[in-house]
């Protein structure tokens, strides 16, 4: 507490006058026996503030001195503890004083056990007087994660544990941090992109767009690496910008929030943490990235053109200044800076003084001229087969990571040269893939989106505190309907469409829900008061089919169930208790005599909804998931359940008799991350999954005890894929993820599910065996709109089937790997009929080739045995 005395960084202190300065301030801050000890933590940063070796020779005598006595009986006026990191030893080697105390007095501090993480949440809050709720310190350890050896954790996630509990201290209850306070703060990620997003949405118009640049030119981008931070100086920042005002207000905004380190004369981002915790400035990095390194290029080039005097041999040319100018002239002198503009111009002035030059030799020689012509065709058919050539590649870079950005590539690559086979057929090859239209829906995450039943419109509800409402009878141009619906403090989780399409219901953070008239989603207008009630978040809700009531799960560890046969005056009918954790998510049955809930315990409960005033638990929970459950779903006849859980997995139930439910098949993987919504299509066939991973997966669960994955995931997001649903049709799916974007995937239009098939004689029939083994029929007559014929026949055993129509296209035969061969009658292919048993054969080994009608239709071929051919 003691002003400790500067002696200054003269270049060679005193070391006995050092002493005596440190002796006497040691006497007024510590008046007792014991030394003090003085603290430079980051070294490294303090080291190199000092630009010249000699001040960094002098600093390191004036420590060394602070803590080396004067004579035998004279103690050390004070102990010196300098925090190193390990990348810095080899510039302290340098020193003779610290390399003596890196070899004799080091502590090396290693990366956090689990122990010692768990006690730096809870020892500072103990320190001082705070209680933690049972919980929070687990899910902390759980959320940070042990990627280290040994069950360490990295050290790079303690500044965003460092800020998700300072926030969630800002949110504590009666001297508590509460598990509700730190999922309101958005966890470890969460909390640094908050903080973040707020100090943007703080700023004016001017000054985001001052922000967005300043934030781009502290961040150096790499040709195939990640993005990392880059340290700038404060005055030409400034001085370069074409709004120096507003670049001054958005620094300061970004200090205040700690996004942004500000020394005398230099700036830097606080931590690369934020390059990947902030999906908006995730965003701006990603987003027309080869934009990015073009600018930073050009600027780099000129502050070097500057700094050696403008020598002239630095200057752009070619086709380089030809890229570089095509890029300034789109994005204008708003993301140039002055060196760049200067450096850019001058390349201009050279380049028009060696084209004088080269016409004025041309002039002079006119069969060089004409040579000059023709190279110059050739080297314009070059440039477009260069150009041809990077579009290709740019399309086959993208063509995992956003699929349906490769496919607009593709046509583009196929618009240059439309008679070029090779994009021809390319495009026919992505013609029946999953492709979507992305809107920047929100500034924030979208963390919903539900269709109305006509499909009319899109509903959307996000981060920003908005519900958003969209047209989209033409999913392939969607338009927003209206201004944003606002009034939620805090972010919307949730909302819904009542059965009729004529109410929204919109749940926030904020404990509230909110209903909308919505008859004319261009005017949607509030009814009645909010309700409240709840008790800390809402999760998700739910309208009965009825529409009689809403269900809404809680952070509080209940079920409301709200009475809204009177919209403008909602009551409570009922809540459904004892829950141990919070209570995620709820849907209600196609009947609505059933209600399914998910909850953080890992269980999914059924309650029987018959009297919505006296709901009955039915019983015992569901369990398998080993996190918490996000999100449940029922199948369109209501027999199956899915759920999504943060094991990264989607389970499917059989609730066909709700009081005796069981699991169907193995869980489905493949996500990396938690699934955080699932969804049936309108005629139960497709599931979709949106996960934290960034993509969407859909599966086939027309079989439910056989379910397969349909195609490659779904990506194109930067952010976690937090919500996915089926347009009424069918023929749409909307997601929402964390990069403020949702999207609108116009599904496969002709897939058929199966892994073998066979085509009748006359081409208008098909028939496919399906990984479960059972066979279906299809007719194909608009081969871009199959339609199944049917229920599926055969019993599934898993196995390959071989499949063959008779000439005349009655009969179907279908042989088994167990030696059998089954024929059935499908004059009507919507009703195949079974001839009897199945012919049994002695062959060991069934080929695909070992069954074969006669032309008449009157005779079949089969394999007998392992030397026989058979005639039946």
């Amino acid at each position: 507490s003691a002003p400790v005395p500067d002696p200054g960084l003269a270049p060679a202190p005193d070391a006995a006058a050092v002493r005596r300065a440190f002796a006497a301030w040691a006497r007024r801050a510590t008046p007792s026996a014991a030394r003090p000890v003085l603290i430079v933590d980051q070294f490294e940063e303090t080291f190199t503030l000092c630009a010249e070796e000699a001040d960094r020779r002098a600093f390191i005598r004036l420590l060394h001195a602070a803590c080396t006595p004067g004579g035998p009986d004279e103690p050390a006026p004070a102990v010196v503890l300098l925090g190193i990191r390990a990348d810095f030893y080899e510039q302290c080697l340098g020193h003779p004083e610290l390399a003596d105390a890196l070899q004799h007095r080091p502590l090396v501090l290693g990366p956090l056990t689990t122990a010692e993480l768990r006690e730096a949440v809870t020892g500072p809050a103990k320190a001082v007087g705070l209680d933690l709720e049972p919980g929070l310190a687990e899910l902390i350890v759980r959320e940070v994660g042990a990627d280290g050896p040994r069950g360490a954790h990295d050290a790079g996630v303690l500044p965003l544990l460092s800020h998700a509990l300072l926030v969630t201290w800002q949110r504590r209850k009666a001297g508590r941090l509460t598990l509700a306070g730190y999922r309101a703060a958005g966890g470890i990620q969460g909390a640094v992109a908050a903080t973040a997003e707020r100090a943007w949405s703080g700023l004016d118009p001017a000054a985001r767009g001052a922000a967005r640049l300043l934030l781009l030119r502290l961040v150096r981008l790499g040709e195939d690496t990640q993005a990392t931070r880059r340290r700038g100086d404060r005055r030409r920042l400034t001085e370069e910008s074409t709004d120096p005002r507003g670049t001054e207000e958005s620094l300061e905004a970004l200090v205040r929030a700690r996004l942004v380190t500000l020394d005398a004369e230099t700036v830097e981002i606080t931590h690369e943490a934020l390059l990947h915790a902030w999906p908006r400035l995730r965003h701006w990095i990603d987003e027309d990235r080869g934009d990015h390194l073009l600018r930073q290029r050009l600027e780099e080039d000129g502050r070097a053109w500057e700094a050696s005097h403008r020598d002239s041999s630095l200057l752009y040319r070619g086709s380089r200044l030809e890229q570089a100018r095509g890029w300034a002239a789109t994005a204008g002198d708003t993301y140039l800076t002055r060196s760049a503009k200067e450096f850019l111009a001058a390349s201009v002035r050279l380049r028009r003084r060696t084209l004088w030059i080269s016409r004025g030799a041309v002039a002079a020689l006119v069969v060089l001229a004409v040579l000059a012509a023709g190279s110059a065709v050739l080297a314009w058919q070059q440039r477009d087969d260069a150009v041809f050539e990077q579009v290709l590649a740019e399309a086959d870079r993208v063509q995992y990571s956003d699929p349906s950005l490769s496919a607009q590539i593709d046509l583009v690559a196929h618009r240059l040269r439309p008679h070029d086979a090779d994009t021809g057929n390319r495009l026919i090859s992505i013609v029946n893939a999953p492709l979507a239209t992305p809107l920047a829906a929100h500034t924030g995450a979208v963390y919903l989106t539900s269709f109305s039943p006509d499909g009319r419109t899109l509903a959307t509800a996000g981060n920003d505190r908005t519900v958003r409402l969209w047209d989209v009878s033409d999913p392939g141009r969607p338009r927003p309907l209206g201004r944003p619906l606002t009034g939620h403090t805090s972010w919307v989780s949730s909302t819904v469409f009542s059965p009729d399409g004529r109410t929204l219901a919109s749940a926030s953070d904020d404990g509230t829900i909110r209903l909308w008239n919505v008859a004319d989603p261009r005017h949607p207008t509030p009814l009645g008061t909010p309700l409240t009630r709840h008790d800390g978040t809402i999760y998700l809700i739910a309208f009965s089919p009825d529409g009689h009531t809403l269900a809404a799960a809680n952070d509080d560890r209940t079920v409301r169930l709200w009475d809204l046969r009177e919209p403008e005056r909602p009551t409570v009918s009922a809540t459904l208790s004892g829950y141990s954790e919070a209570v995620r998510s709820v849907v209600f049955s196609p009947d609505g005599h059933l209600l399914a809930t998910g909850a953080d315990d890992g269980t999914v409960r059924l309650w029987s909804m018959a009297d919505p005033h006296r709901p009955a638990r039915i019983g015992t929970a569901l369990t398998g998931h080993t996190g918490t459950v996000h999100s449940v779903a029922f199948s369109p006849d209501g027999r199956t359940l899915a759920s999504g859980a943060a094991d990264d997995t989607v389970r499917l139930w059989n609730v066909a008799d709700p009081r005796h439910p069981g699991a169907l098949a193995a869980p489905l993987t493949g996500h990396t991350g938690p699934v955080w919504s699932v969804a049936f299509g309108p005629d139960g066939g497709p599931l979709a999954a949106g996960s934290a991973d960034s993509t969407a997966s859909l599966w086939n669960v027309s079989d439910p005890s056989y379910p397969s994955q349909v195609g490659e995931p779904l990506a194109g997001s930067s952010g976690e894929m937090y919500a996915v649903g089926f347009s009424p049709d069918g023929r749409t799916l909307a997601t929402g993820s964390g990069d403020g974007r949702r999207r609108l995937w116009a599904g496969p239009t002709a897939d058929v599910i199966g892994r073998s098939g066979a085509f009748r004689p006359d081409g208008r029939v098909l028939a496919t065996a399906a990984r479960a083994g059972r066979v279906r029929l299809w007719d194909v007559t608009r081969p871009d709109r199959p339609v199944s014929l049917g229920e599926p026949f055969l019993r599934g055993d898993g196995a390959e089937r071989t499949l063959t129509f008779s000439p005349d296209g009655r009969t179907l035969a279908v042989l088994t790997p167990n030696r059998e061969v089954y024929l059935w009658d499908v004059r009507d292919p919507s009703h195949a009929v079974s001839y009897g048993p199945p012919l049994l054969l002695r062959t060991r080994f069934s080929g695909p080739t070992a069954l074969a009608f006669a032309p008449d239709g009157r005779t079949l071929a089969t394999t007998y045995d392992d030397h026989t051919i058979q005639l039946w």
